[in-house]
């Protein structure tokens, strides 16, 4: 592979990591410009160059919706342009060429690996009750917000089962189905139930696809999970309070996205 593109996915898992991490360091302009410094050589050295047009037209929108809009310099709506040109056209359909899929291709496996080690090692500290697991929204372990550990966790689990379901050696199947399950026990704990329901929605539609003509497969394998589960609640029970406090808290209130409706109205005013 192209040393450019190595050191291009290096620099761009660094950016993301670091931005999702609990370290929180504010990259600020220095995102931008490791987004930018990425790309630019990446369109330079590929071949077959494409831009999306539809992708072209959804720009073309944003900046008339800008421009057209009195919106407060609080938000800074130029920048975050620039920051999503950059981010779609790196790693989103804007723009494609030879070099830019090899960079995704290996960015992508990259980012999986570092995320499936990163939930497993907020697990562990989550486990041992280590005081710096506990940040913004409660359980965050190496994340910078509970609400960003759960979606990871959900990612990390569909990772480790696509891992397990590629090996041709059991051990190392079982090794991952066991990342699989410490992945799913950390989505619990993270108290996030959108990234729970789409965890289990993507776990499901993994299994599904893998054994797409053999339904019978598909349905023995969705019973041993929900037996495994039941018969092992006890294991993980303590990892439920936050996801179980907050159904609770929305049947008082008479509302399933109690929690999401203030800030929703808050945006909309």
């Amino acid at each position: 592979m192209n040393y450019i593109i190595k050191i291009s996915s290096h620099l761009a898992l660094f950016a993301l990591i670091i931005q999702i991490s609990f370290l929180e360091l504010r990259l600020g302009s220095s995102y931008f410009i490791i987004l930018l410094g990425v790309l630019v050589p990446l369109i330079l050295i590929g071949k077959n160059f494409k831009i999306n047009g539809w992708m072209l037209f959804f720009l073309v929108a944003a900046v008339l919706s800008i421009a057209l809009n009195e919106i407060p310099a609080f938000f800074q709506p130029y920048k975050r342009l620039a920051i999503f040109i950059s981010v779609g056209g790196l790693l989103g359909p804007l723009i494609s060429n030879t070099a830019l899929q090899d960079f995704r291709v290996h960015l992508g496996n990259m980012l999986n690996t570092a995320i499936l080690i990163m939930v497993v090692l907020s697990f562990i500290g989550i486990s041992a009750g280590l005081p710096a697991m506990v940040g913004r929204g409660g359980f965050s372990g190496l994340f910078n917000h509970s609400m960003m550990l759960g979606p990871m966790a959900a990612v990390a689990n569909l990772v480790a089962l696509q891992k397990a379901y590629l090996s041709n050696q059991k051990k190392t199947q079982y090794f991952f189905l066991f990342l699989a399950t410490i992945a799913f026990i950390t989505c619990i704990a993270a108290g996030s139930r959108s990234a729970l329901i789409a965890g289990i929605t993507g776990a499901l539609f993994f299994y599904y696809k893998i054994n797409q003509g053999k339904t019978t497969r598909f349905v023995r394998i969705v019973l041993f999970i929900i037996m495994l589960g039941v018969f092992s609640f006890p294991l993980f029970e303590s990892y439920t309070g936050r996801i179980i406090g907050k159904i609770a808290y929305s049947r008082e209130q008479g509302d399933a996205l109690v929690t999401r409706s203030a800030l929703w109205e808050m945006r909309v005013i």
